[in-house]
Formats: C-alpha cells, sequence, structure tokens
C-alpha cells in the first residue's frame, strides 16, 4: 500500500483554499498510515502471526468553540470534501462552546526517524526462522522447561495540514521483541527477559546477544525458583531502570497529565492528587529526583519533532529537585490552565481516532555529579532488597496509593549482594515513596524502557511511550509478601 503524500497534499489544499471553510475558526487535517505486526511463538511453534496495514484520514473543526470530527478509510478529493461537510454537520447547530486553542508556530517540516533495518522490509520467514533460532536456544537450557516469544512492529506515516498554514509530514518505528521462560518444578517460576520496546528497527533484535543472555537466564530462573520468600516489613530499596520505569509512568506519568489533573479522564481512568495550583509548591520527591518530558528524545517510543496538532516537540521539567513544576498538556487543555503554549502532547493512534492528550517520554535523570555506578548503589543501599524487572501492579484512581511488584529480587547485605528473595511486593503512596529517594545513580546506569501500550479515552486509544531512569535508592520502603500478604 502506497502512502501518496503529495496527492494528498492536492487534496487538502483543495479544501484549504476553497470557500467552505469560511465558517470554520480552525480545521486540521491527517492523513495516516499504520502498519502493524505481530508473531507470538509458543516453544519451537508459531501461534499466531497478523500483518496488517489501516490507512484514512481525518478532519477535525473549530466552530463556535466546539470540536466537529470525521474520518473515512476512503482517500480522494471528493472524499475529502465529504468528510469536511460531515464534520461540520455535528457542529453547525450546537449552542456556542468553550473549546480555544493556544496560539502556535506554522511549521512546514518533514521527519522521518532513521532506522537501519525497517522491520517490514525483512521477509516473515527469515523473522520466523530468527525467532525459533532463539527459541530453540532457549529450550536447550536444562532448567527452562517452556517459553513463549512476542514480536511486535509498528511503522506510523502522518501528513498534518492546518487553516493556519502547517503542513508536516512524518513517519516513526518502533519494535518490541520480548518472551517469557518457565520452569515447571518444584513450583511454577517465571522469568521475563530484559529486552524491552524501543523506536528502532529490526538491528536492535539482531544485535543482541541472545546466546550470552540465554545462559545468564538459565542460571537466573534456576536460583529464582530456590529463591526464599521475603519476611515483610520495611527495606531500602535498589530499584533498576526495568523496574522504576513502571512506577514512572504510573506515579508521575499519569498524574501529571494535565487533562487528567482537570477531570476530563474522571469517569474512565480517574484523576489525581495533584492540582495546577500546586505547580511550584508542591513537595512531589526528595531533591535526587529531577524529572523531565521529552518528545525528541532519541529512540523515544513517543519521539516525534511535531505533535497531531502540529506543535512542535521539546523537553520541559515535570519535577525539578523534588518540586512540581509543570504539567503535560495540548493546546486545548493547555488554554484552560491558562497557559500561553502547549507542551505539545497530541496524538491519535489511527486516522479514525480524535487527537488526545497523551504521554511524552517521561524520565528520570541520572546524577549529575558523580557517574554512582551498580556496586556504588549496593553499597549506598548496605541492607536492603535489589528489584529488577516489571511485573504485576495496580494502584488508586488519584495515582496515589499504590503496590508494584517485580522480575527479580536480590538480598543485599553489607553493601553486595548475598542471593535472590521471591514474594516480593513494594507498597507505598506517590509522595512519600518519592521522598524517600536518598540517591540516584550515574549516566551509566541510565536506561530508556517503556511500552507499546498505554490506554486512554473513550473510545480507548493506546500510545507507546519510554521512560528512562538511573539506579535509584529508596529508604524505609514497605515490603510485603504476596503470599501471605503480610
Amino acid at each position: 500500500m502506497f502512502f501518496d503524500k503529495d496527492k494528498y497534499i492536492q487534496y487538502a489544499n483543495k479544501l484549504l483554499n476553497s470557500n467552505l471553510i469560511s465558517r470554520v475558526d480552525f480545521l486540521e487535517i491527517r492523513f495516516q498510515e499504520d502498519q502493524s505486526e505481530y508473531i507470538i511463538f509458543k516453544n519451537l511453534n508459531p501461534e499466531y502471526i497478523d500483518n496488517s496495514i489501516e490507512k484514512g484520514f481525518s478532519i477535525r473543526v473549530l466552530y463556535r468553540g466546539n470540536w466537529g470530527f470525521a474520518s473515512s478509510s476512503v482517500i480522494s478529493e471528493n472524499e475529502v470534501q465529504k468528510v469536511f461537510l460531515k464534520a461540520m454537520s455535528i457542529v453547525e447547530n450546537l449552542e456556542e462552546g468553550k473549546v480555544s486553542l493556544t496560539e502556535e508556530e506554522v511549521y512546514t517540516d518533514e521527519y522521518i526517524q532513521d532506522v537501519a533495518i525497517n522491520p517490514f522490509d525483512v521477509p516473515l520467514n527469515e523473522k520466523i526462522n530468527f525467532i525459533k533460532d532463539i527459541q530453540n536456544e532457549i529450550l536447550k537450557s536444562k532448567n527452562i522447561d517452556f517459553s513463549d516469544f512476542m514480536f511486535l512492529a509498528h511503522r506510523e506515516k502522518k501528513l498534518y495540514m492546518n487553516s493556519s498554514g502547517s503542513r508536516i509530514y512524518q513517519e516513526r518505528t518502533r519494535i518490541d521483541p520480548s518472551f517469557s521462560m518457565y520452569k515447571l518444578k518444584p513450583e511454577l517460576t517465571v522469568l521475563k527477559s530484559n529486552t524491552h520496546p524501543t523506536a528502532k528497527g529490526f538491528e536492535y533484535i539482531k544485535n543482541m546477544n541472545f546466546r550470552n543472555e540465554i545462559l545468564k537466564y538459565n542460571e537466573q530462573i534456576n536460583e529464582k525458583s530456590k529463591a526464599k520468600s521475603v519476611i515483610p516489613q520495611k527495606y531500602n530499596l535498589l530499584i533498576d531502570p526495568s523496574n522504576l520505569w513502571l512506577t514512572i509512568h504510573e506515579t508521575i506519568g499519569h498524574s501529571t497529565e494535565m487533562d487528567r489533573v482537570l477531570l476530563y479522564e474522571a469517569n474512565y481512568a480517574g484523576s489525581s492528587f495533584a492540582s495546577i495550583d500546586q505547580i511550584g509548591d508542591l513537595i512531589y520527591g526528595s531533591e535526587k529526583v529531577n524529572i523531565v518530558a521529552d518528545r525528541s528524545q532519541k529512540d523515544g517510543l513517543s519521539t516525534v519533532m511535531y505533535d497531531d496538532e502540529g506543535v512542535k516537540t521539546y523537553e520541559f521539567d515535570i519535577i525539578k529537585n523534588g518540586v512540581l513544576t509543570g504539567l503535560q498538556s495540548n493546546r486545548e487543555i493547555a488554554i484552560l490552565a491558562g497557559e500561553k503554549k502547549s507542551k505539545a502532547c497530541s496524538y491519535a493512534d489511527s486516522y479514525s481516532s480524535f487527537p488526545l492528550q497523551r504521554m511524552p517520554n517521561i524520565s528520570l535523570l541520572p546524577n549529575k555529579d558523580k557517574d554512582l555506578k551498580l556496586k556504588d548503589m549496593l553499597s549506598l543501599c548496605e541492607d536492603g532488597i535489589y528489584i529488577v524487572g516489571d511485573s504485576s501492579w495496580s494502584i488508586d484512581m488519584q495515582r496515589y496509593n499504590f503496590q508494584f511488584t517485580g522480575n527479580l529480587f536480590y538480598e543485599v547485605s553489607g553493601g553486595e549482594i548475598k542471593g535472590m528473595l521471591k514474594d516480593v511486593i513494594y507498597q507505598s503512596n506517590t509522595q512519600d515513596f518519592w521522598k524517600n529517594c536518598i540517591e540516584v545513580g550515574g549516566e551509566s546506569t541510565y536506561s530508556l524502557e517503556g511500552a507499546f501500550n498505554c490506554g486512554k479515552g473513550q473510545p480507548s486509544q493506546v500510545a507507546a511511550v519510554s521512560h528512562g531512569a538511573p539506579l535509584a535508592l529508596f529508604k524505609d520502603i514497605n515490603i510485603k509478601n504476596t503470599q501471605n500478604e503480610n
């Protein structure tokens, strides 16, 4: 399927230069193509394979303070006119609404993410054989009885134009290879791979040293199966970025979405304990906690040059030295909070989806003064638990009280790892947890992790987002035992 950018520009210009739009306050048109691939293996057998392409366009009009929106999978000059009229028919008889937008710059630009190997250019048989070879190596391990492998890839093309004069074309790619291994005796033990999704091409998976990793997994799953159960009490926690990214996502990412703060999501996804009038005053964490949002970050799953309202992306502070300094916003939400500019956080997951305020890449900054490594952070931890990898979690509707588990747990005694623990779950509330962050690791411990499938909105939309973090040390965090609930 061909994305005929030049032809689509002609269709859009015909509408934008016509008298049809003379009544509207603002209009935007977005042509979008999404290609997705899923390959799921159970042991050596492919269980599910799907490769799909979805293409179409949408028009959004702002008329007398109300949005009108319509879309179509048919792309033609006549269809563009019809879809515009359909969007107008939704709003032209409504009472005057309250929607207004921030004033933003006009851009004519193009952004095509650089990937070494487009995953959709790799033949399906080559991908299947590659995954099968990995699975075969995993199943040779004496301590692994079963393995599943999931490969996800997504490529997105968007042409955005608006009545202010912007014309922006963008392409981006992301990939997510992951697998889980199972040891059945003496009891079921599950170990997840340390791979993570990223905005790269197929080179990401080809460049992995799976043979060495699988040898390590074989040892880890055996040790995990014999780990002693944790004694519930308060511990110092040294948390790896492979676990902390999810805590950042849930306790900071969602709670600093301005639409959530303004209760736009209250009936579905919840609200936030934070409020707009607390910006500059709310003590969110210790002085070690510096959180930035950045949709321009290299390899970030949310990274683009412009958002889906044509606003140029940039880095901004969410928390600085422990104090809440900013919230995420789009053009509509920003103006409700009295801000003059959008934070470029608009995104639609399909041509037929209404653009929503969505999370940018949000990350905890590493220590800028000292490059503290794992050995240094273990020494500072002294006695506690080192947590690696993510697993299950829960959090309340205001993103405040929470609990998280992990993939691997190591007992730390005298500043050294002494063996594995199991049945660990850490509990806290957002402010207490981040206020108890007493140190962060250096740049060498930083890793950009994330997820393909952050959900939001009604109808529901999904968005990919990254969260970076260094190693981070937290004092006196409450630990429960998942087996006895103590």
